[in-house]
């Protein structure tokens, strides 16, 4: 069997992200960690390499200390910069290259190709035909919307300007952004761009009370898995209790009780009757607004030592959507006892019964779905599950039972509509010849007929021939409507009756510059993110950073709700007293069940600290690092989100790095597909 991706499978996927950035159907975050200083040599922090781990991912998670909601003005699409320079040989646009027939620079796919330059006033013009692979000595200008040849031979097309807004943002040594003036996704069709919550209301019900409860068999002693963390629900009956359980669990002079988690150290054979199960899952439905089935399961924390024949139950008011379930099924698969993915065996219905409802009316527009993000009875987001097409006008009514006052706007924009990009985007035609390439000039001619055939129509072209060789093919009229077309050449006189021989390049679908992000194969993402001094918790930060990285549709702390707000916390805040010495930045404080903290920030009397586990910090009790303790008198704060959620899609592991008041932290990630 053989098969191929195509070029535009990678432009696809970028699409999908940032698709959900633009219209809120996912948040993603960049997040922060990892202050404690790494091992030195000769004075030089070692910066490790993260790993594709599911071990080293945990590992992050235990390490992160902040968030930030990355927006749709924080990201853009890049392709590669490639700067006009006197004497160089640039690609043409060429939709044939391979392996047998590469571009000039050795690219083996239009994907790679040098066939777009930036110019130094910011202007992006694509390469049509670079005269035969001869130097570029001029570099090319103006807004023409046609394709426009230089003094040097070369044709080119006019693309866009990087606007400076991008600039600032996304223009590196080494990408440059590239943009659409008129947005394909919203304006083409006329769909639905955003929503803009002018009032949130006031009690309005959640979308669903659809609940997924993870329901872990016993494990009986003799069956522990050794590395897995268990809860315990019987502790048992054999003589010396205390003392076997500290055995199985590798630890020393703890007390355990029912409830009590611990890792395993043996296999729990000398604990008689004891039993153990799976802990930690968090597991939410994502419901349709269509029919109320769940369409998917975001795993918000996969949990830790679910054994085989763990189960799930689905409860709230919907049913099975299939003959005989009374309820959605669902099956979890899990990997080393954690879980990792739901089969949605029967996905149910109707379990948005309850649910907070946005309509729409519109004399024009169709077919556009809005999902309402309900907290604490208010509406404070809106997810587009699509746009629609054909609205010129829209009216948004939110309803529920209880709920009142919310106002909605649609955003019907369409990009900028009167700059020169978008006269070049409106303008173009679709299916042109706009080069033929001579594969074999021949000899002996005096005169050649130039011939243009298929599903298009009105091109035309001449021969241009040099001491009886065919040298190249002028276009006369580039035509419309070509998916294919064959060059017939007919010598008439000379010596030679062989024909020479060339193919026509045909634009992409919409013609040349249409989509500068297709048009260019921009399949990479970038992110950037401006880290601000943060006196939300209370303190001023001035430690040091050696870790960030993106991670997509975090949760409330404590909570199955997506986190939606534009910062959070990992950590504690908390009044304390401290004894027998001096509490410092990065100090690893541990309490009596073993449980670590890191010391991230303080002031005179109180400190933020991050727990390196699941554990939860309460009032009363004392930490210490061998010598200095500290008591916790009073908890001003709680961590924000829950670290431990959400997709983890990028880590990124540098050299200390700082954000003080005086200095603010630049991020840019690139995410190439």
């Amino acid at each position: 069997m053989t098969a191929a991706i195509c070029p535009l499978m990678h432009n696809t996927i970028a699409d999908s992200i940032y698709s959900s950035i633009v219209s809120k159907s996912s948040k993603y975050y960049y997040f922060l960690g990892k202050t404690v200083p790494l091992e030195s040599v000769n004075g030089s922090e070692l910066v490790e390499v993260p790993l594709p781990t599911y071990k080293y991912e945990l590992s992050t998670r235990r390490d992160i200390i902040s968030m930030k909601l990355i927006t749709n003005i924080d990201v853009s699409y890049v392709v590669p910069r490639i700067d006009w320079t006197h004497d160089e040989i640039y690609d043409y646009y060429d939709d044939s290259y391979t392996v047998e027939t590469p571009a000039y620079s050795g690219a083996t796919s239009i994907n790679d190709a040098r066939f777009y330059v930036l110019t130094s006033n910011y202007n992006v013009y694509m390469c049509l035909d670079n005269n035969y692979d001869a130097k570029s000595t001029v570099m090319p200008s103006g807004y023409d919307v046609l394709p426009f040849i230089t003094a040097d031979g070369y044709k080119w097309k006019y693309m866009m300007n990087i606007p400076l807004s991008l600039r600032s943002k996304f223009l590196t040594g080494f990408y440059m952004p590239v943009t659409n003036a008129i947005n394909n996704i919203f304006y083409n069709n006329g769909a639905i761009d955003s929503i803009i919550i002018d009032n949130e209301g006031t009690g309005y019900p959640q979308n669903t009370n659809a609940a997924i409860t993870v329901i872990s068999p016993d494990i009986s002693n003799g069956s522990f898995v050794v590395g897995r963390s268990y809860t315990i629900t019987n502790l048992g009956t054999a003589a010396s209790l205390q003392s076997k359980w500290n055995t199985a669990a590798g630890t020393t002079g703890i007390t355990y009780a029912i409830g009590s988690i611990f890792v395993a150290a043996t296999n729990g054979s000398n604990l008689t009757a004891a039993k153990v199960v799976g802990y930690g899952a968090s597991l939410v439905p994502n419901i349709s607004s269509i029919d109320g089935s769940i369409v998917s399961v975001r795993i918000a924390n996969g949990g830790q030592g679910y054994p085989s024949g763990t189960t799930l139950t689905v409860s709230g008011d919907g049913t099975g959507k299939f003959i005989g379930n009374s309820t959605a099924i669902l099956t979890p698969i899990m990997v080393d006892g954690v879980i990792s993915h739901v089969e949605i065996t029967d996905p149910g219905k109707e379990y948005n019964s309850n649910a907070t409802n946005l309509t729409i009316q519109s004399t024009t527009g169709v077919d556009a779905q809005l999902t309402a993000i309900v907290e604490s009875g208010q509406i404070i987001d809106v997810i587009i599950d699509n746009p629609g097409y054909g609205y010129k006008d829209a009216k948004i009514t939110a309803t529920g039972v209880g709920g009142t006052g919310a106002r909605l706007i649609a955003n019907l924009s369409g990009g900028e509509l009167d700059t020169i990009q978008s006269n070049v985007e409106l303008m173009t035609i679709e299916g042109t010849i706009d080069y033929i390439r001579v594969i074999d000039g021949g000899y002996g001619y005096t005169n050649i007929s130039v011939n243009i055939t298929g599903d298009g129509s009105n091109a035309t072209a001449t021969a241009n021939i040099e001491n009886g060789i065919l040298k190249s093919i002028t276009i006369s009229n580039r035509g419309h409507g070509y998916t294919y077309a064959d060059i017939t050449l007919t010598p008439n006189g000379g010596i030679n009756s062989t024909p020479p021989t060339a193919r026509a390049i045909i634009s992409p679908k919409y013609g040349h510059g249409r989509n500068a992000l297709s048009e260019l194969f921009a399949s990479t993402l970038m992110f950037y993110s401006t880290i601000n001094q943060d006196n939300s918790t209370g303190f001023t930060f001035n430690n040091d950073y050696r870790q960030f990285g993106i991670i997509k549709n975090p949760t409330q702390f404590d909570s199955t709700q997506l986190f939606l707000n534009k910062n959070g916390s990992s950590c504690y805040s908390a009044e304390v007293t401290i004894f027998n010495g001096v509490v410092i930045e990065d100090m690893i404080l541990t309490d009596n069940n073993g449980h670590q903290y890191v010391v991230i920030a303080k002031n005179s009397t109180s400190l933020l600290l991050l727990p390196k586990d699941n554990s939860i910090l309460t009032t009363g009790i004392t930490l210490s690092d061998g010598t200095v303790s500290v008591t916790i008198e009073t908890i001003n704060s709680e961590p924000t989100i829950d670290r431990y959620s959400g997709d983890l899609l990028y880590i990124d592991n540098r050299s200390a790095f700082y954000q003080t008041e005086d200095q603010t932290v630049t991020l840019q990630t690139i995410l190439k597909f």
